[in-house]
């Protein structure tokens, strides 16, 4: 007979079972239901019996198909090699040159395109690349071109890069974190016994600083691979990848078996590169004046106005609900051992390793197939769900750093679980906590792919200005907006280290690093 569960077991099981509940219902069964789909047969919005591999096969035999996954591929491992070899030279000048007392305002500084509208800044780059922007007029008044060249006309170069600008912050977080952890006393040994600083970053410092340079692999390549907006964006849409193809397939054309199977495969091809990367992890606008003209239209615009509250409900909802689903699942990561544990973290930390679309179409299939209505709902819904990783990733990191000795001491004075988790662990991971608040309502007010597919013809404000970049009219406004969100952004983080300050010096702790 089995092993009956522990009671740390049991806890842990139970601690858990919210996130893993929620992380099932809206990804495992969405992601069953493409699979499922991928298998059968039909046609224009009809899914039927028989069981048939007739949809691989036409995908092994439709030249389209392979092309578009060899496109997406190639442009992927291209934006990640640009952004990693950019990357790596400026986490390398932080964490060795920059003093300490410095290296937060210089992360800072690095990474605000990070604290502002992803929308907003691919659309800057037709500013710069486009028709008559800033590249065609340096070009002109220098002589060396007669008329302009319309960089973004040429989708591919275009795509790459602003794919490689948006993700490159992403790149510098991970390469840094693996270069602080670097021991220095290796580095004067190295050098001690005779060899140049080119030698010793060779066998040294870059050997262990691998670990990070693959995690900013992995975290550039996914996104990227799966990335939607860029590619409907820039070259007018002519130039489709993965994610744009999905889209079309599942919902204008809504050959849901077609569609599924193609998001099977693309999958399971970035699942492979996925694992090679944990493998070897293990191995080791011109401008012609001032004015505030823009930003009256800006405020003016009662759409845009809607859209602003209907995003902030958003992202206060999502950011609320993946802040505690992480805490969850994170305390019961660190504090407990149950059965399952490794299968059902992994679950929970699958959407970091699934480009966003794919989880966008399979929920959405699942909702379209029960008869349940799209509205905002569903958007808190999906972005929590992609939300809730970063969350326990963070919240973990907190959890682990408890001294576990202060629970054991107020549970032995007769305090309740409930009470010692409110009166000790709460206010020391406080930090943690806002950090997961902050970053999951920076994800969901961003957020675009779910954002569309999902929402019900409410006005969004990722989804509205992505309509709006489209009317070159409208982008004057739309800069203005984008700059609100820059003062907005640098607002919060205020507010976010007040708060992680506060929290700090409650239970007796010296506030180091931070932003300000």
């Amino acid at each position: 007979m089995a092993a009956m569960p522990s009671s740390e077991a049991k806890a842990g099981l139970k601690l858990i079972s919210p996130t893993a509940i929620y992380v099932i219902l809206l990804l495992a069964v969405p992601l069953a239901t493409v699979v499922i789909y991928s298998w059968m047969t039909g046609g224009r919005g009809v899914v039927s019996l028989p069981v048939t591999l007739e949809n691989y096969a036409e995908l092994l035999s439709r030249p389209v198909y392979g092309f578009i996954m060899l496109k997406s591929l190639l442009v992927a491992m291209t934006v990640t090699f640009i952004t990693v070899m950019l990357a790596y030279p400026v986490a390398y000048y932080v964490s060795f040159h920059v003093k300490p007392e410095h290296k937060s305002i210089w992360l800072f500084l690095i990474t605000i395109p990070f604290w502002t509208s992803y929308i907003i800044r691919v659309s800057l780059w037709f500013v710069i690349l486009g028709y008559g922007g800033i590249i065609d007029q340096s070009l002109m008044s220098l002589g060396i071109i007669e008329t302009p060249v319309n960089i973004a006309s040429y989708a591919i170069p275009s795509i790459i890069i602003v794919l490689s600008h948006a993700y490159a912050p992403f790149a510098v977080l991970p390469i840094f974190v693996s270069l602080e952890k670097v021991d220095r006393s290796l580095l004067e040994a190295g050098q001690d016994l005779g060899e140049s600083r080119w030698v010793t970053f060779l066998r040294v410092t870059l050997p262990l600083s691998m670990p990070g340079v693959i995690a900013a692999v992995m975290i550039v390549f996914i996104p990227t691979v799966g990335d939607y907006v860029t590619p409907e964006l820039v070259g007018d849409g002519k130039e489709p990848m993965i994610a744009n193809f999905i889209e079309t397939q599942l919902l204008k054309l809504q050959n849901f078996p077609q569609g599924s199977a193609f998001a099977v495969v693309s999958m399971l091809m970035v699942g492979l590169v996925s694992g090679l990367f944990i493998l070897l992890n293990r191995r080791f606008i011109p401008l012609q004046g001032a004015t505030l003209r823009w930003f009256g239209e800006m405020l003016a615009d009662q759409n845009l106005r809607q859209a602003a509250w209907n995003s902030l409900i958003i992202a206060l909802s999502v950011a609320s609900l993946s802040t505690v689903l992480g805490i969850f699942a994170a305390r019961a990561s660190v504090r407990y051992r149950f059965p399952g544990k490794g299968p059902i973290m992994g679950l929970i930390m699958l959407p970091l390793i699934l480009p966003e679309m794919i989880v966008a179409m399979a929920l959405l299939v699942v909702l379209l197939s029960v008869g349940i209505p799209l509205s905002i709902f569903t958007v808190i819904a999906g972005q929590v769900l992609i939300c809730t990783p970063f969350a326990v990733a963070i919240l973990t990191s907190a959890f682990q750093s408890l001294d576990r000795s202060l629970e054991e001491a107020a549970l032995d004075l007769g305090e309740t679980q409930l009470s010692t988790f409110r009166l000790i662990v709460l206010p020391l991971v406080m930090p943690g906590i806002m950090a997961s608040f902050l970053i999951c309502f920076t994800i969901s007010f961003d957020e675009y792919i779910i954002a569309q597919f999902l929402g019900s013809g409410e006005p969004i404000l990722s989804v509205y200005i992505f309509a709006q970049f489209k009317f070159p009219a409208k982008v004057p406004s739309m800069l203005a907006l984008g700059t609100l969100l820059v003062v907005f952004s640098i607002i919060l983080l205020g507010v976010a280290e007040y708060f992680r300050r506060r929290g700090i010096a409650r239970v007796g702790g010296k506030s180091s690093g931070g932003v300000f």
